[in-house]
Formats: C-alpha cells, structure tokens, sequence
C-alpha cells in the first residue's frame, strides 16, 4: 500500500471523526442556546473572560513582563463579570438594536454609500421604505426586549444551530446525503 493511501484512510478516518465530534458539539450548543436563550450570551462572555484571564496569567509566568498581559487580563475580568452579573446579553441587544435601526434608516432614507460592503437596496422605493420601517421596528423591539422579543431571538438561532448539528451529524455518518 502507497503512502498516499494510508495518509487518505488516515485523513478519511479523522475526517468523519471530526465531522461527528462537529455535529455534537454544534447540537449541544444549539440545544443549550434554545433553553437558555439570552443566558447563553451571557455564558459565552462569561466563558470568554475566564479563558482571557486564564491564558493572561499563564503568558505572565512565561514572560514576567505585566505590559503584555495586563490588557488581556483586565479586559477578561471585565468580560467575566458582565458576563456573570448577567449584563452582557443587554449590551448585545442594544448594539443588534443600534444596528438593526441604522440599517432600516439606511435603506429607508436611500443613503447607501457606493463603498458599502452588500447592496442592501431592494430597487423599489416603497419596497425599501417598507423593509426600511420594519427594520427601524425590529431594532426598537430588540432594544426595549418586547415581550422577550430578544431572548426569543437567540432561542430560534439555537435552534437552527442545532439542525446544522444534527444534519452534520447525519450527513457526516451518510444518512443523508451531501
């Protein structure tokens, strides 16, 4: 057998390993997300900060030099505790809120610039008026959490993250088809 073969066994194998460890784990996440909705934002930033710190004060042992890692560390801290006080999920609504609102305002008002990354006019000007106002809405929606209105939001992204899992999963183990 040619070396080539072994390393495409090899990679085949840690492939199709690698595409259920995937599948779990986006399944897992997704799953998590749609019952705890905005908590898992919080969790994440909560995470995210430990890691910081952690990693902070690993590179401080192998450096000693407290210039590199102060930054790092003191952002972490700061990123743990609103993630732990549960406050980062409301500053996440308000900066989706934000842009949200400045999109609709964008198209509504027909102001996009030539250099914008996407085209996010719809041609018609009573068409963009329309998605425009219901932009504004949404954004307004999200930044007073209407009725929960955002946490439902991260619920629904949970949801479809864990059909992608699910589905990476099925496709990886050739249930369903690629």
């Amino acid at each position: 057998m040619s070396k080539h073969v072994a390393v495409s066994r090899e990679y085949e194998s840690n492939s199709k390993t690698n595409g259920i460890v995937e599948g779990v784990l986006l399944l897992v996440l997704g799953l998590i997300t749609a019952l705890t909705g905005q908590g898992m934002i919080n969790l994440i930033v909560l995470v995210t900060g430990i890691v910081m710190i952690v990693l902070g004060v690993v590179a401080y042992l192998d450096t000693r030099v407290i210039e590199v890692v102060a930054v790092p560390v003191i952002f972490g801290a700061i990123l743990a505790v609103l993630g732990y006080m549960g406050l980062a999920s409301e500053i996440v609504r308000y900066i989706v809120g934000i842009v949200v609102v400045l999109v609709g305002a964008t198209i509504l008002l027909g102001t996009q610039s030539k250099n914008f990354a996407i085209n996010i006019s719809f041609g018609d000007r009573v068409i963009n008026a329309v998605i425009g106002v219901v932009l504004i809405l949404l954004g307004i929606f999200a930044m007073i959490n209407y009725y929960d209105s955002f946490g439902w939001i991260i619920r629904v992204i949970g949801v479809l993250v864990a059909v992608v899992g699910l589905m990476k999963i099925l496709r990886t183990l050739g249930i369903l088809s690629k």
